[in-house]
């Protein structure tokens, strides 16, 4: 599950009745889940029973779902993320997604309406499995056309992503 942009939050912002203050609780806790409610109430000059009654109001209207560590797959030894976006025909939809899903480099894989059908992701150690994976699922009988985009900067994603297996 991929946390919500701030683009998407203020989106629904306008359609709640949410303040300058609001928008502030939430940025913060965005860049960090585990930001003291005493800190927050100092940046927003308010008290920290305001901070926690907004919060606490959120959380009961379904806007704040919980919180989350956010992981670096590149500190885990991935070099290369990269996206899939497959096309291919709505019958074999099924059968295409599970035969991406037994990739162990694919963390995600779901459909999606658009130009492409099937959309996942892929943590890869080096290079040359990014390329093995994206032939394999380009090669499957009913993939139609594959784009592969690899992802650039930094990337933080939740821990449930992501497949943590212990060391052998």
């Amino acid at each position: 599950m991929f946390r919500q942009s701030v683009y998407e939050a203020v989106k629904l912002m306008r359609r709640v009745d949410f303040d300058e203050i609001d928008i502030r609780i939430l940025r913060m806790l965005q860049r960090d889940a585990r930001t003291p409610f005493t800190y927050i109430a100092e940046q927003c000059n308010t008290s920290t029973d305001a901070i926690i009654r907004r919060f606490n109001k959120m959380k009961k209207k379904g806007i704040i779902a919980g919180s989350t560590i956010l992981l670096d797959p590149k500190s885990l030894g991935y070099e290369h993320i990269a996206s899939f976006s497959v096309d291919v025909q709505y019958p074999q939809m099924d059968d295409v997604i599970k035969s991406i899903q037994e990739i162990p480099e694919i963390i995600h894989c779901v459909p999606t309406i658009g130009r492409y059908r099937l959309f996942s992701i892929g943590f890869f150690k080096d290079f040359t499995r990014l390329s093995e994976v994206r032939d394999l699922i380009k090669s499957h009988p009913h993939v139609a056309n594959l784009s592969a985009n690899i992802w650039i900067g930094k990337v933080l994603l939740c821990p449930e992503n992501f497949d943590l297996k212990l060391k052998e």
